[in-house]
């Protein structure tokens, strides 16, 4: 009852109380702060964004995403919005099994910048919604192809970005079984060099052609 007749501005205000006493408890600091503004912040938005990137190694895709969404409110630029907005549907798509709002997500990213649809994140999140619900295969390899030749020498937290894309093209090329989808999948493997994990290397020579894979390789 007392918080349903307080204001606002009195519950913010709250929340930041709370943020104080909580500030040796990183996560729960996190989201009172948030709580407690309704305009944008960028300091606050990295912090959610850091705060997803926790709570998604704790197997918790829901959580991150709600995260993200939430630092996507809060950012600033429009840049910032629409990559938090893309890691949200990357997240929900990949992580959380929901493609129900993954379609919306990336409208928003779109909205607020439109070069997000070329992202990792946003060709991943559209490649599973295009696959899984409704059929379109070509698209999905189209998206991803062009997505992961625009990111080729990415490195540090992108390269494992772009790693995860190529995995998701793996998942395309299977998906239609038509010997032209593989060939973007093993220029992609091939250009990560001495970085393509060992696993890709193997689906690469392997799953293109499982009659003529070599000795080794099996």
């Amino acid at each position: 009852i007392v918080v349903s007749l307080s204001t606002g501005e009195e519950r913010r205000r709250a929340h930041r109380h709370l943020a104080d006493l909580l500030s040796d408890q990183k996560d729960r600091c996190t989201w009172h702060l948030a709580a407690a503004t309704n305009e944008p912040d960028e300091d606050i938005a990295s912090l959610l964004d850091s705060l997803a990137q926790r709570i998604l190694q704790r197997g918790d895709g829901v959580g991150a995403v709600t995260a993200l969404l939430r630092a996507a409110d809060l950012s600033p630029a429009r840049s910032d919005r629409g990559r938090r907005l893309s890691g949200a549907a990357f997240v929900g798509a990949r992580v959380a099994g929901d493609l129900r709002g993954v379609g919306k997500i990336l409208e928003e990213a779109e909205r607020a910048d439109p070069t997000m649809t070329e992202s990792l994140e946003a060709a991943m999140a559209a490649s599973y919604l295009l696959l899984e619900r409704q059929g379109d295969l070509d698209t999905a390899h189209r998206l991803l192809t062009r997505a992961i030749n625009a990111h080729e020498g990415d490195c540090g937290a992108q390269s494992d970005l772009l790693i995860e894309a190529i995995f998701t093209l793996l998942l395309a090329c299977h998906s239609g079984g038509r010997p032209e989808l593989w060939e973007p999948f093993s220029n992609a493997v091939a250009r990560l060099g001495p970085n393509a994990p060992e696993v890709l290397t193997l689906c690469d020579q392997i799953h293109p052609d499982p009659a003529r894979s070599t000795i080794p390789a099996l």
